[in-house]
C-alpha cells in the first residue's frame, strides 16, 4: 500500500457509547447533529471492541466458504474506496433467523446494532434535513488490501444494485473491526481542494456519514475490516431523481455504463422492439424501474 500524507486529524470521538442501552433517543439527536454542521460523526462503541476481536474471527469461516468477491472499481468507491474495499462479503438478511443465518453471532450482532443506530437517528433526519430514510441496504463487510491489477467488469446485475443505493443514499453507517488500525478518508465530492478530515479507525470506532455529500476512502497497512450499511429515502423513478440531485462521481460512472449498455443494446436491435435475448431477463424487466430493484430492509423508529 502506497504511504498516505496525513493531515489534520478530526476530532477523536464526537459521541461515546458505552453500552447498548446508551443509545437512546437523546443520543440518535446529538449524531445527528454533528453530522448537519460538519457531514459526519465519530462514534466511540467501547462496548464492542470484544466484538470486533470475535467479529475478526467468526470472518475466518468466509475465507473458507469463499464469500469475498471483488467488484467493479466504480463501485469500489461508492463503499471505502480501492483499497478499503478491496474485497467485499455481503451479508445474508435480517429479516432470516438467527439458527439459519450462517455470517456468525458477532456478525449478526454488529448488523443489529447498525439497524439500531438508524432507528435512533431516523425521527430526526426531517426536522434537521428535511429527508426521510425508509431503508437500509444489506451490511457488507469490507476487506482492505492492495488494488488489483486487473479490475472486475461490471455486469447488468451489478449496476442496477448499486446504483439503486448509490442515487438514493443518505447516510452511510461503518463499523470498524480491525485487527489492524487504519484512517478513514472524507473529502467533499464537489470540491477536491478543501482539507481532507482524517480519522483514525480503531477496532470499535462507528462512524456516521453523509455518502452523497463525502467521498470516504479507508486506508489500512494490515488486514482490516469494517461492515458498511446506507440508510435511503423512498425508491424514486430515474428520471425524478436525475432531476434534483447531482449524482456523486461513482453513481454518475454506473449510470454512463448503462446508458451506453442500453443504447449499444438498442442498436444491434435491427427491429428496434425486441431486446437482444442475450441480454439478461432481470435487465430487460428492469430498465424502465432501474432504482426499484434489490432486497432493502425497513427502518423503524421504536
Amino acid at each position: 500500500m502506497a504511504i498516505r500524507l496525513r493531515g489534520p486529524l478530526a476530532p477523536r470521538v464526537d459521541v461515546a457509547l458505552s453500552s447498548e442501552e446508551n443509545l437512546t433517543e437523546a443520543v440518535g439527536l446529538e449524531i445527528v447533529n454533528h453530522v448537519v454542521s460538519k457531514g459526519f460523526c465519530v462514534i466511540s462503541t467501547s462496548f464492542t471492541e470484544s466484538w470486533a476481536e470475535r467479529a475478526v474471527v467468526e470472518l475466518r469461516e468466509f475465507d473458507k466458504a469463499d464469500r469475498w468477491h471483488g467488484i467493479h472499481p466504480s463501485i469500489q468507491e461508492g463503499l471505502l474506496g480501492q483499497e478499503g474495499s478491496a474485497t467485499i462479503a455481503e451479508l445474508e438478511s435480517p429479516d432470516l433467523a438467527d439458527e439459519v443465518r450462517s455470517d456468525g453471532e458477532m456478525i449478526r450482532r454488529f448488523d443489529k446494532l447498525l439497524t439500531d443506530v438508524g432507528c435512533r437517528v431516523q425521527p430526526f433526519l426531517h426536522y434537521r434535513y428535511g429527508f426521510q430514510v425508509s431503508t437500509r441496504s444489506r451490511a457488507v463487510v469490507n476487506q482492505a488490501g492492495e488494488m488489483e491489477d486487473e479490475p472486475v467488469e461490471l455486469t447488468e446485475k451489478d449496476v442496477m444494485k448499486w446504483l439503486s443505493q448509490f442515487l438514493r443514499h443518505k447516510l452511510m453507517c461503518i463499523v470498524f473491526f480491525g485487527p489492524t488500525s487504519g484512517t478513514l478518508e472524507l473529502q467533499p465530492w464537489e470540491n477536491t481542494d478543501t482539507d481532507i478530515f482524517y480519522i483514525d479507525t480503531l477496532p470499535g470506532t462507528m462512524v456516521l456519514l453523509r455518502p452523497d455529500l463525502l467521498s470516504h476512502r479507508h486506508y489500512a497497512p494490515g488486514r482490516s475490516y469494517a461492515m458498511s450499511t446506507f440508510f435511503m429515502t423512498a425508491c424514486v423513478p430515474r428520471h425524478e431523481a436525475l432531476a434534483h440531485s447531482k449524482l456523486i462521481p461513482p453513481a454518475q460512472d454506473l449510470d454512463d455504463w448503462a446508458v451506453n449498455r442500453i443504447k449499444m443494446f438498442k442498436q444491434l436491435d435491427v427491429n428496434d422492439k425486441i431486446w437482444n435475448p442475450g441480454l439478461d431477463r432481470v435487465w430487460q424487466n428492469a430498465m424502465n424501474h432501474m432504482f426499484h430493484k434489490g432486497q432493502m430492509i425497513a427502518v423503524r423508529g421504536a
